[in-house]
């Protein structure tokens, strides 16, 4: 059975005539609500739709995260644009946000007509819900209106949380460099063997051999000029650095080469002090009467400052009478007879302080005597293993194992790494005539070197000051606790220097893994909680409205935001009393002193009353 709605009559200026003395103007029969109406407008499935959709973006965001999350920089292109994943982040979160905050609003429009109807209420509080349904300035004002009275106080909290969600957005995505394996290989060299090359065979013409002999027309290997090179740039930088084995090839300058062998030099250390024996032998050398010596041919004088001798035998330096090469034998060895083909076993021997009472101011002895010491140090061929990483662009090498070649007779049982005999020999001789002579300080207190490779020996041990002239006062402050370990540095060098030079020049390569710094996307997961507990909330609101409604007095009528619904709802009376439109704060004043409520008025509908009507 359909209702009629009543109009009332007002004059021209706008005012209501008398209720009296109006008539009924216009009746006309209420439709039948259709489908559109009774599910969209006068139902919640507009804003379930909204809130599914929202929950829709928010999926969409974590599974492209998810896709990403991990990988290489994304780029989104569409119509010449690029799009960053924080760009297409930002698009669904705010999405979701738009479609969450629509239901939202809603409600909180719905929750007005409830808290209306359940009392009386100030006529400005319809601003007060109307703004808040709006943004953040009218959420803090329901908050503090209602004080916290109505569930809209959730509606204004979620606007003002809203706000948020586009900057904690921007916080789902971060990127960091990423190491990713490359399918090339970095390589290092690395020597099988060696072998110097021969400047010809038997009648070979121009061959130069300085380092061999020539017998039968058989010419010994030459040792190339980069060989030599290694040891003497070795030998006569100085440095305190230990020298750096062979860079690897790595494009990318970020490689790891797992363990790796390379034929390489490796040297052996021995103090042999106690070996060395005075010999007085002042019937052949009036002069220089005591000798400190370890051996017939290795010995230094009393006087004298560095000795620097092979613990080869003179006779195995000379040319020999076979037909085939031999190496030097280092029979007067010490502390390395093990050894039994190293490329070079050398002695050192120095003064290493006074015991006894000296005179400083006459620069004499005035009892006592030299102590001298001597060290003894061997190169031998070794297989090296290595390990090597190279981070950004800087390569860090470390030695583990070594294990010596040659120990045994039988150099032919190391077949995998092999040397040929004579570049064996021909280096070997020239590390032997390299490291050799004296160091001596004469009468007029300068200090002289018979070769190069003593003076810098001699560098290492830092015994003497250019502004000391007195041997005596430079013996006891210089060389007492001599300094062996600068010897070592140099002597190691060297030995770096002639592997770096043999693997350079060699064919054979260890692979290493090769990466590149790649920028790759990292996804925080713990900034997707704002969005979901944004959800939560709103589903919350939701729901608990529609629950609301239903369980209020007003049943199944939903007005929500709808300015039609203000419209209708003055009562004839309320309309007289608010006046008509003026300055807002004129109107502001007079609907808080307006107190109304939503009251059911019998063939009108539901009016907003003031509390003294009576209709």
């Amino acid at each position: 059975m359909s209702k009629d709605i009543s109009y009332v009559q007002v004059d021209q200026d706008g005012r209501m005539l008398d209720r009296s003395s109006s008539s009924r103007l216009v009746q006309r029969p209420r439709e039948k609500p259709g489908c559109w109406d009774a599910w969209i407008i006068n139902g919640w499935l507009f804003e379930i739709a909204s809130t599914f959709l929202g929950i829709l973006f928010i999926i969409a965001l974590i599974v492209v995260l998810l896709e990403y999350d991990g990988q290489p920089t994304p780029h989104f292109g569409a119509f010449g644009a690029s799009l960053t994943l924080n760009t297409v982040a930002a698009i669904l979160s705010t999405a979701a946000k738009a479609a969450l905050l629509y239901p939202v609003a809603e409600c909180v429009g719905q929750l007005k007509w409830i808290w209306f109807s359940k009392g009386r209420r100030e006529l400005s509080d319809m601003s007060v819900f109307d703004r808040a349904s709006r943004g953040i300035y009218g959420g803090l004002e329901l908050l503090w209106k209602t004080r916290m009275r109505t569930f809209a106080v959730l509606g204004s909290f979620l606007m003002i949380y809203g706000i948020t969600i586009d900057p904690l957005s921007q916080q789902l995505v971060t990127y960091s460099p990423l190491r990713v394996e490359t399918p090339a290989y970095a390589t290092i060299p690395i020597a099988r063997g060696w072998r110097e090359d021969m400047p010809g065979g038997v009648g070979a013409q121009g061959g130069m051999i300085i380092d061999g002999d020539r017998q039968d027309g058989f010419v010994a290997s030459q040792i190339s000029l980069m060989t030599k090179g290694a040891v003497l740039n070795s030998l006569y930088s100085n440095s305190n650095e230990t020298a750096r084995d062979l860079a690897p090839y790595c494009p990318t300058q970020n490689c790891t080469f797992p363990a790796y062998q390379s034929l390489a030099v490796c040297t052996s250390f021995a103090d042999v002090s106690s070996h060395l024996r005075e010999v007085n032998v002042s019937s052949e050398f009036p002069m220089y009467p005591i000798r400190h010596a370890l051996t017939n041919t290795t010995y230094i004088y009393a006087p004298g400052i560095l000795n620097v001798t092979s613990a080869a035998p003179d006779e195995t330096k000379r040319p020999q009478s076979s037909d085939s090469w031999t190496d030097l034998t280092f029979s007067h060895s010490i502390a390395f007879k093990h050894a039994r083909r190293p490329l070079t076993d050398m002695f050192i021997l120095h003064p290493n302080g006074i015991e006894g009472e000296i005179d400083y101011h006459n620069g004499t002895i005035l009892a006592g005597h030299t102590v001298y010491g001597a060290v003894e140090f061997v190169m031998e061929w070794c297989l090296q293993e290595y390990t090597t990483e190279v981070v950004n662009g800087i390569a860090t090498t470390k030695r583990h194992h070594a294990k010596k070649l040659f120990t045994d007779d039988n150099p032919e049982r190391h077949r995998e790494w092999t040397i040929d005999g004579s570049s064996h020999g021909s280096l070997s001789r020239f590390l032997d005539r390299i490291f050799t002579g004296n160091v001596v300080n004469g009468y007029d207190q300068q200090f002289y070197a018979s070769s190069d490779a003593a003076q810098a020996l001699f560098e290492p041990y830092n015994t003497w000051q250019a502004h000391l002239t007195s041997q005596i006062f430079a013996m006891e402050n210089g060389l007492r606790g001599t300094n062996r370990t600068g010897l070592e540095l140099m002597v190691n060098n060297i030995a770096t220097g002639l592997t770096n030079s043999i693997r350079s020049r060699s064919r054979d390569v260890a692979n290493g893994t090769m990466y590149r710094d790649e920028i790759v996307v990292e996804v925080r997961w713990k900034w997707i909680t704002a969005h979901v507990v944004f959800i939560g909330l709103c589903l919350v609101l939701l729901a608990s409205t529609v629950v609301a409604t239903h369980l209020s007095a007003l049943k199944d009528h939903k007005w929500k935001l709808s300015t039609s619904a203000v419209l209708h709802a003055l009562s004839p009376s309320l309309q007289l009393d608010t006046k008509g439109i003026t300055t807002d704060s004129e109107m502001s004043s007079l609907d808080r002193e307006q107190l109304v409520s939503l009251r059911h008025v019998e063939d009108e509908g539901w009016r907003l009353v003031s509390h003294d009507d009576k209709s």
